[in-house]
């Protein structure tokens, strides 16, 4: 037999197999933007009459996020592969008397959560982080407005206001030996600048429980070529930003807007692009 239709048999046999990767949100973001977060114990797990799909019912034994106070909830999920016939290497299930940390959305009594993409996971056989331990027994004092949010996993992407082609437009060109440089934009918010630096030379102070930024210093030694020093003059002028809300409540934030500077040296010509940040 042989390989490539050894290859077809696998195939068939396991049906369909995807790829599964995807990033994993900070915790204290994840807090933040859930309806729930508990610790919990599957105490039923039954099946539908076809058996494609099954509903668990977790008894809550710890409140971190849950202002209705529920004692149990219920998760409905595809069944298992064995018993469906697909396979997907985004499979993952829940076991009777497993107990797990949830981050979920909440409709009436039922949840929705995801494991691949989460920091939910199953407590029974992991142990919570003592990072993660930290921000779960503090999550009712986190005010996300005196940080600096680095991402935009649970929050709009944003633009300057001003057009960049008629700041640059006035800009000498110059013999640089670098054609790129990375600026960090500290924005305020209320969609202002604050501040700004070359990646390298902003110093990032982030808070000891949340992990996440909460006041800035910059290093001007740090700043060692011409290109960065003009980048950081140019953007200086984006005084005015679009406001970074979160997606699901609205709150403004401040935030850091990394923006990359290109100079085409054969074009005498400026280019920048945002960076995206997941």
């Amino acid at each position: 037999m042989n390989r490539l239709l050894i290859t077809i048999l696998i195939l068939l046999g396991f049906n369909q197999a995807f790829a599964c990767s995807c990033d994993m949100p900070l915790t204290t973001l994840e807090f933040y933007s859930s309806d729930i977060v508990f610790e919990g114990r599957v105490i039923s797990k039954i099946y539908a009459e076809d058996s494609l799909t099954y509903t668990a019912t977790l008894e809550i034994i710890k409140n971190y996020k849950n202002q209705s106070q529920l004692q149990t909830v219920t998760i409905n999920r595809p069944a298992e592969g064995e018993i469906t016939g697909t396979f997907t290497s985004c499979d993952w299930h829940i076991k009777l008397g497993e107990t797990w940390l949830i981050y979920a959305e909440l409709d009436g009594s039922r949840i929705s959560f995801d494991y691949m993409c989460s920091n939910s996971m199953p407590t029974s056989s992991r142990k919570i982080n003592e990072y993660d331990q930290k921000i779960l027994d503090n999550g009712k004092d986190l005010d996300l407005q005196k940080f600096f949010i680095e991402d935009d996993f649970y929050f709009n992407p944003v633009q300057p206001i001003l057009n960049f082609d008629s700041i640059v437009s006035a800009a000498k060109p110059k013999d640089y030996e670098n054609e790129l440089a990375l600026i960090d934009l500290a924005i305020d918010e209320k969609g202002k600048l604050i501040n700004l630096a070359s990646r390298k030379s902003l110093l990032v102070h982030k808070d000891s429980i949340f992990g996440l930024p909460i006041a800035f210093s910059i290093d001007k030694d740090r700043i060692n070529n011409q290109l960065e020093r003009d980048a950081v003059e140019l953007l200086s002028q984006f005084d005015t930003w679009e406001i970074k809300r979160h997606n699901k409540t609205n709150l403004p934030v401040k935030y850091f807007q990394g923006v990359v500077v290109r100079y085409n040296k054969k074009e005498n010509s400026w280019i920048y692009e945002l960076v995206i940040r997941l």
